[in-house]
């Protein structure tokens, strides 16, 4: 419903543009510490790029 709305696509990527770096260093933060499953950063940020894309972000 929010992208319905004209000029909240922009707003929303904006956003994502400024906060993803930040989310990135946090899950490789989080899954550094996760020894036994050396892909898991990788992993878990492409399937934060495939969720968004999923929403049309």
């Amino acid at each position: 419903m929010a992208l319905e709305k004209p000029g909240n696509l922009e707003v929303i990527k904006g956003w994502i543009a400024k906060w993803e770096p930040l989310a990135d260093k946090a899950i490789e933060a989080y899954c550094g510490a996760l020894a036994d499953v050396p892909d898991a950063a990788s992993s878990a940020k492409q399937a934060t790029r495939d969720f968004r894309h999923s929403l049309g972000l």
